[in-house]
């Protein structure tokens, strides 16, 4: 009897830790915490979660929309959402919970289609909060207190890494863009900051896969290209 009233303690002590390190914490003071990935101020992109141990995401922003399709069911995550952020998702990618954090000015949505009860949101008053579901948990604090980073790059990070080599020039540009690619074939698309996508048409000059941008305003696009159907490419292209 006293063998297993041990075996079960010692089994109570281990899922005590084992959750200890799993489960984000629910404070508003995260300026502790690893970051694993930043996304920063201009970039929209896919993002998937496959098959990695607990992650902290950091949206830099502002002009930073993240459009997240994680399906893994045991990688615990932490969001951080600035000011002028989107984080956009369908269902949480951990066996517990994941915790999102969102200042004001930050953007939350949960689609229906998620489980809102694998959700902890803390955020600060003038945050949104789009839980499409109606069940994920809430909790207010009047200040969240991020890992200090330096969201002054203004650079687009590539999230899909390829070895595919893909030239796009020039940029800044006024009316042709050149994309040069050692691929037989690719496809594109190209966004504004809003995330919308704006109408463009590919030709081929030159042996040069080349867009005519000269329609458009001037500002800031992200364009896309895809191979087979997959992103080898994200870019931030800037419309003089």
């Amino acid at each position: 009897m006293n063998i297993r009233i041990h075996l079960c303690l010692a089994l109570w002590f281990f899922c005590i830790c084992a959750k200890s390190q799993i489960y984000p914490n629910l404070i508003c003071d995260q300026s502790t915490l690893t970051v694993n990935h930043v996304f920063y101020p201009n970039t929209i992109t896919n993002y998937t979660v496959m098959g990695m141990s607990m992650r902290c995401f950091y949206l830099c922003g502002p002009n930073t929309t993240v459009y997240d399709t994680s399906f893994t069911w045991y990688s615990c995550r932490v969001v951080l959402i600035n000011s002028g952020c989107h984080f956009i998702t369908d269902s949480p990618s951990c066996q517990y919970y994941d915790a999102i954090y969102v200042k004001n000015n930050g953007t939350l949505t949960i689609n229906a289609s998620a489980n809102g009860g694998g959700f902890k949101i803390m955020y600060e008053p003038t945050a949104t909060v789009n839980d499409l579901t109606g069940s994920a948990t809430t909790y207010t604090c009047s200040s969240l207190i991020f890992p200090t980073i330096n969201c002054n790059d203004v650079g687009l990070r590539n999230v899909n890494q390829s070895e595919e080599k893909i030239a796009v020039y020039p940029n800044p540009v006024t009316s042709i863009l050149n994309i040069s690619s050692n691929l037989a074939e690719i496809n594109t698309k190209l966004f504004d900051v809003t995330g919308k996508e704006m109408k463009i048409s590919m030709f081929i000059e030159d042996s040069k896969n080349q867009i005519d941008l000269s329609p458009l305003k001037k500002g800031i696009y992200i364009l896309e290209v895809y191979s087979n159907n997959f992103i080898i490419e994200r870019r931030k292209i800037i419309k003089e």
